[in-house]
């Protein structure tokens, strides 16, 4: 009677679902015809792959509206993943996630539906998985991103001086962006790709608009700074050179002050295992002695 019941309340949702995803499907498909038609279209090699990233599109595109894709995307953006089909691919995989905790935390635990307000504490913990299992890829895309700014950041003196030695040996801009990118491959590749991406639409589009590209792909703010730099001396002919050196030598001052702020943080923490590990010991040890003889003393009396 109860998978009776499961039943009448999820054939509904599927059919909706299968509907939605059958209309988003046909629309895909017939908007890469049309690109075909009119020679946009890829290699009919990669017919499957077109198909695999028609078929994510369609699941993907019901589960969030145009704000939340748009904020998923420039998050992905800020931690390296450029392609469209991968906003989709997170969305998808963020689904299965939840239905598969949520199918397993339910066999898990043996939860049923007329004893849910019984066993709060299971279902305490069903809801906590669930809860869990929906934030979990926010968190991991935020920790990329804040790992990935912090490479940056770190990469950054050393390829504004790289820059800097290409631009005063008479190289353009374009060949400066694709040489230090190439030399920075092996020691920041998060550098290495924003530089060649930059270099290449250079190549396409105009120097300012690139520039602004980055500014606004990166959210790092020593990037931010090379930018708005790069463009004050494009717009105004500023010296690009003392730009450049300018900005690696307020870089570095920064990172100074950062491992400066750090060491001086080390202090405040050693604080509380100093006293948990040293000082509690320590008394222990001066008063045992004396604890013990009043605890003999009174109990010879």
């Amino acid at each position: 009677m109860r998978a009776i019941w499961y039943l009448v309340f999820a054939l509904p949702v599927v059919f909706i679902l299968s509907q939605v995803v059958a209309s988003r499907l046909q629309a895909a498909r017939i908007q890469r015809r049309c690109a075909r038609f009119a020679g946009d279209a890829e290699d009919s090699g990669k017919s499957l792959v077109d198909e695999a990233q028609i078929w994510l599109k369609a699941f993907a595109l019901p589960l969030a509206g145009a704000k939340e894709r748009a904020r998923v995307k420039e998050k992905l953006h800020w931690a390296g993943f450029r392609k469209s089909w991968q906003v989709d691919l997170f969305f998808v995989s963020k689904l299965v996630l939840v239905v598969v905790t949520a199918v397993a935390g339910w066999l898990w635990l043996d939860l049923q539906i007329g004893t849910l307000l019984k066993n709060m504490f299971d279902t305490l913990k069903y809801l906590l998985l669930l809860f869990l299992a929906s934030r979990l890829q926010d968190w991991w895309l935020t920790d990329r991103v804040t790992k990935r700014r912090a490479k940056i950041r770190a990469g950054i003196p050393q390829a504004l001086d790289l820059l800097t030695l290409c631009v005063e040996a008479g190289v353009s801009l374009e060949d400066a962006f694709g040489r230090v990118s190439v030399e920075m491959e092996t020691r920041c590749p998060e550098i290495a790709q924003e530089f060649r991406l930059t270099r290449s639409e250079m190549l396409v589009i105009e120097r300012s608009e690139s520039l602004r590209r980055m500014e606004r792909r990166c959210g790092v703010r020593e990037l931010e700074v090379l930018a708005g730099s790069l463009l004050q001396s494009l717009q105004y002919g500023t010296p690009i050179v003392e730009a450049l050196r300018n900005i690696a030598a307020e870089s570095r001052a920064e990172q100074v002050a950062v491992l400066e702020e750090k060491a001086g943080a080390v202090a405040a923490r050693i604080g509380v295992p100093l006293v948990v590990l040293i000082l509690f010991p320590l008394v222990a040890l001066i008063a045992a002695p004396a604890a013990i003889n009043l605890i003999r003393a009174f109990g010879s009396k």
